[in-house]
């Protein structure tokens, strides 16, 4: 009695010791999700905001771009304004000019006919009547070239003034550009502001994160060393409490508990596994390595199925009718058969050599389903066999009829 006290305080103590590191690991990796959940939701918004970024930087662009051809327009138009009032002043000029030469014509006219008082003398004088005409020609080339000039002035000058029209609309359109462009900017300025934050918020967060996970990785070897010392004491105890119950027995250690001489055969299939208990065969002839839930002494964990050695590349038959559910390689098992029998109960084959039937395939009892080997973590060649029900282990022995 005494000695179970100690076994079950043992067990009390080991409970308590791993209890600690592994809430604190579960805290550290509930951290470590929410954490690389708000990275995650960082990252996607500093990318929104990039994004949003080069919006605005092409919109500044495609802006300053407009502004600067709308301002070598209007610096063309006001050349031009300019040299079409430099032509209306000279067509002024030239105007004012044919304008005074007309009037002095005329004066010319006047006084040249004034000059002549003799009506004898108008009429035997050839040259005045020459003078007179070529005075009246020249006067109305004068007044023909004034008008002309002016017609050319005023043209010129309407032109200027819708030149300048022009200018004040490119003016008022480059006013609009400049704002918008100022409004881009103020825009851009608050971008950049939020990107540099939450830049600075995602670095934050993927340092934490570093921390976490070296956190994590720590308590995860603490764990592990903890559970690793709690299962060889158990195993230790497991031992002792198995000594201690079986004081006056004296089991067959493990690698020599016995053979099995018989393999299921067709003719004792039942579509109804549960009626085999006692009369199951195992799937392989060979020697029985171990008993189930005994203590394995390479980890000291417990057996949950027995091992059948045997040479390698022996067939290996399905306990059972049922439907193959796996059939791969898989780690700590080698290659791996499962066999669904219906009703929650399934037969596991490991370790196996070679696997010669394949997934969702429907099976006999008696049919090779693989050779034995040594495909996994076990040092001897043979087969690994477990019975489950409901997906829990149980005894394969218990419903052997005869081996």
């Amino acid at each position: 009695m005494k000695r179970l006290v100690c076994l079950m305080m043992g067990l009390l103590w080991l409970s308590v010791a791993t209890a600690t590191p592994k809430h604190d690991l579960n805290h550290v990796q509930k951290q470590i999700h929410q954490l690389k959940k708000d990275l995650n939701q960082t990252q996607h918004n500093r990318t929104v905001v990039q994004h949003q970024i080069r919006q605005l930087e092409a919109a500044i662009n495609a802006s300053a771009k407009k502004r600067y051809q709308l301002q070598l327009r209007e610096t063309q138009l006001r050349q031009t304004v300019a040299d079409l009032e430099r032509e209306t002043q000279q067509a002024s000029l030239e105007q004012s000019v044919h304008q005074s030469n007309l009037g002095a014509l005329i004066n010319q006219r006047y006084e040249h006919a004034l000059s002549v008082t003799k009506e004898e003398e108008v009429q035997t004088d050839p040259q005045f009547w020459l003078r007179l005409e070529y005075l009246s020609a020249l006067a109305q080339d004068q007044d023909v070239a004034a008008r002309l000039a002016l017609f050319r002035a005023t043209r010129l000058e309407k032109i200027a003034q819708q030149q300048k029209i022009k200018v004040d609309e490119l003016k008022q359109v480059e006013l609009t550009f400049k704002q918008q462009s100022l409004v881009l900017e103020k825009q851009k300025k608050t971008r950049d502001q939020l990107y540099a934050e939450l830049s600075k918020t995602e670095q934050g967060q993927q340092q934490r994160l570093d921390n976490l996970i070296k956190n994590e990785k720590a308590l995860t070897q603490l764990v592990r060393l903890l559970e690793k010392k709690a299962q060889q004491r158990s195993a230790r105890l497991h031992r002792k409490k198995i000594q201690h119950n079986n004081q006056n027995s004296s089991p067959l250690p493990e690698g020599n508990i016995g053979k099995n001489t018989l393999l299921p055969t067709p003719t004792e299939a039942n579509d109804v596994f549960q009626r085999l208990k006692g009369h199951l065969h195992l799937p392989l002839v060979g020697e029985l390595g171990n008993r189930f839930g005994s203590p394995r002494l390479d980890t000291g964990l417990t057996w949950h199925g027995i091992f059948i050695r045997a040479k390698e590349g022996q067939p290996v038959k399905a306990v059972a009718t049922g439907r193959v559910v796996y059939a791969d390689w898989l780690r700590g098992f080698g290659n791996l058969i499962i066999i669904d029998h219906g009703s929650g109960y399934m037969s596991l084959y490991g370790d196996a050599q070679s696997i010669v039937v394949s997934l969702g395939q429907e099976v006999m009892m008696g049919d090779t389903i693989a050779t034995s080997g040594r495909s996994g973590s076990n040092s001897q060649t043979g087969i690994y066999f477990e019975l489950r029900y409901q997906s829990k282990p149980f005894d394969p022995l218990s419903w052997v009829g005869g081996r």
